[in-house]
């Protein structure tokens, strides 16, 4: 077994902070010179890379993690996947814990295929042969809603190889709570019965830091509904995308930290990766960035006194 995931990324952000930078990359936020002078694939494949590598370069020192969304690598086919595969590895020099934003989930064949290119770090070549895979990261999320057969090869391959999960609890984008709101046969929410699997299945992974590898997605937007579901997934880490851009506040984030302000991980993308005034140089991008990534980390330390550097101790989120 490699590293336990939960232990690796919380120590890290008591050491830098809970802020997780994340790359969408898209050209059509991007400034102008970072974008692909024409559609030749190499040209594409060197702009994500570019833009990745001055992101992560600028802000690497000061995050617990990075989170690639593979939709924006996609979207450019088999050179986008290239590229991400460059980025990763980059990631990798770096020591940065890496969560790739894939939302699988299927039948259970098909799950043990994805967690193995995922997860194991390859696939099966048959009789026992394994061949390896360049988009194995630390963590991925996974939508949970296929059921028990979907989620198990994820779970075990994530045990087997100290790895994390995030299955998605209560996301944050406005049209979540057509389902994840809805109300179940017990009087409790979609989100409610799955945080409660959730924390069952944190709780037979736990490591040192009293985290398990299994964890849950909670959008800062619904700080109202975190702070119910904290309770129910006290064992679980909570990664809170929605700061900034979709308006989430840093200042009710509270809600989605234990007692010692530890057990959250906060992704941020476009805030920090599209700062204001990103000049037209390399070098004023990532100053840009790297003044906007500082920004959130003073935020972030001004309002929960105990976070890094070296400041929280303990856990205590519950039973």
């Amino acid at each position: 077994m490699t590293d336990h995931f939960a232990d690796q990324i919380l120590a890290r952000a008591k050491a830098t902070s809970p802020l997780v930078v994340g790359i969408d990359p898209d050209f059509d936020q991007m400034p102008t010179f970072l974008r692909p002078t024409d559609s030749d694939p190499v040209t594409i494949r060197s702009a994500l890379t570019t833009f990745c590598r001055l992101v992560l370069e600028a802000s690497g020192e000061m995050v617990c993690g990075v989170k690639f969304q593979s939709a924006f690598f996609e979207q450019f086919g088999t050179v986008g996947l290239l590229a991400l595969a460059d980025v990763m590895a980059l990631a990798r020099t770096m020591q940065l814990p890496l969560i790739l934003d894939v939302k699988r989930g299927d039948i259970g064949s098909t799950s043990l295929a994805y967690a193995r290119g995922y997860l194991a770090g390859g696939g099966s070549l048959g009789g026992g042969r394994m061949g390896s895979s360049d988009l194995g990261a630390d963590c991925i999320t996974v939508n949970p809603f296929m059921g028990e057969d979907a989620i198990e090869p994820f779970l075990r391959l994530a045990i087997d190889h100290g790895k994390g999960v995030f299955f998605l609890v209560k996301t944050s984008n406005p049209g979540s709570g057509l389902f994840m709101g809805a109300k179940t046969g017990r009087s409790e929410t979609v989100a409610d019965r799955i945080a409660r699997l959730v924390n069952d299945w944190a709780k037979k992974t736990m490591g040192k830091s009293g985290y398990g590898l299994a964890g849950g997605v909670v959008g800062a937007t619904f700080p109202e509904e975190a702070e119910r579901l904290r309770k129910l997934m006290p064992r679980a880490i909570i990664l809170a995308p929605g700061v900034g851009f979709q308006g989430g506040g840093i200042e009710t984030m509270r809600a989605f930290f234990d007692n010692d302000k530890s057990g959250a991980l906060v992704p941020m993308s476009r805030t920090l990766t599209y700062p204001e005034h990103s000049g037209n140089t390399h070098d004023t991008f990532q100053k840009a960035v790297q003044e906007a990534t500082q920004r959130y980390v003073t935020l972030f330390r001004e309002r929960f006194r105990a976070l890094p550097p070296g400041a929280v101790s303990g856990h205590s989120p519950g039973q």
